[in-house]
């Protein structure tokens, strides 16, 4: 029985946290996502995924089918951010900073 490792790293900022190893049968032609699929990750979720020392595009998971011995590694990625582009809204932070700051020197006045 030939076997394909799958190491899963689901916390985007720490690495280490909740890191999780098994090691899964091959099945001939099964692509990427097909494999992570039965083993009950959500492969519509904002990951990554290295094949061996390859990143692989989206667009590889439904192509590329491992083969024995290959090692996958799943990791999620921090997303998102606020902006409707999906980024950080670098403004949006400013003006918290800015209304803290003023908040902070105006209420003693306003406070009494």
């Amino acid at each position: 029985m030939e076997m394909i490792s799958v190491i899963n790293h689901p916390h985007p900022v720490l690495p280490a946290v909740g890191v999780e190893s098994r090691a899964h049968v091959w099945k001939a032609g099964e692509t990427i996502r097909e494999l992570l699929i039965r083993q009950g990750l959500d492969t519509h979720q904002e990951i990554t995924i290295i094949l061996n020392d390859r990143l692989l595009t989206v667009e590889e998971w439904d192509t590329v089918c491992p083969q024995p011995k290959d090692i996958i590694n799943v990791k999620a990625v921090v997303s998102g951010g606020g902006s409707d582009d999906g980024g950080s809204d670098v403004g949006q932070v400013i003006m918290a900073i800015v209304v803290v700051v003023v908040a902070y020197y105006t209420g003693i006045y306003v406070g009494g």
